[in-house]
């Protein structure tokens, strides 16, 4: 999440065989940026992330798919806290100049803030297409997502993003292209 991406992390990434490989880490604190000593109040803690890869070649076919899985220990100090844990998949096919690949992420149980009154559980997708031929490349997009947002709101309303786009680009050297995206 991006309250952890700069967090301290342990990764192991296992050699490649056959294709297939796989990861594991290790969170201590989920704190964006941390410069000094970690708190585990209002703060995911000792976070455990996998993921497998498969990535293969198959006569002028490339197939490449994975999937992870989180889970965190729930913020100390947090009301109705649980411990937050997601999960990912996704995979992208190419032959020749096409190209497509679709992605999955489910937060099962989301990051609440100290107040217990904000939730990041949610689910998106995204699905895409793009085709290359020389110094031109094309490519289109759809994603779709929710989120919990405001932790019991009468409405119970979710925050929905839905969004498509088309993009283009030319390559005229090194260094030098024109894109475009709508």
């Amino acid at each position: 999440s991006a309250a952890q991406n700069d967090a301290e992390t342990l990764t192991y990434l296992s050699p490649r065989f056959s294709g297939l490989r796989f990861g594991i880490s290790y969170i201590p604190h989920a704190q964006q940026d941390d410069t000094g000593v970690a708190s585990q109040t209002g703060f995911a803690h000792d976070g455990v992330s996998g993921g497998l890869n498969y990535s293969k070649d198959f006569d002028g076919m490339k197939l490449d798919a994975s999937a992870t899985l989180h889970w965190a220990h729930a913020p100390n100090g947090v009301n109705n806290a649980q411990n937050p844990w997601a999960y990912t998949a996704g995979f992208h096919v190419g032959a020749g100049q096409f190209s497509g690949g679709i992605a999955w992420a489910h937060q099962v149980e989301g990051a609440v803030n100290a107040a217990g009154t904000f939730s990041t559980e949610g689910y998106g997708g995204l699905a895409g297409v793009s085709y290359t031929d020389g110094p031109f490349s094309t490519s289109a997009n759809f994603w779709y997502g929710r989120r919990e947002g405001v932790v019991g709101d009468a409405q119970n309303e979710e925050d929905t993003t839905i969004g498509a786009g088309v993009s283009g680009r030319y390559f005229l050297g090194p260094g030098i292209d024109v894109r475009g995206t709508l």
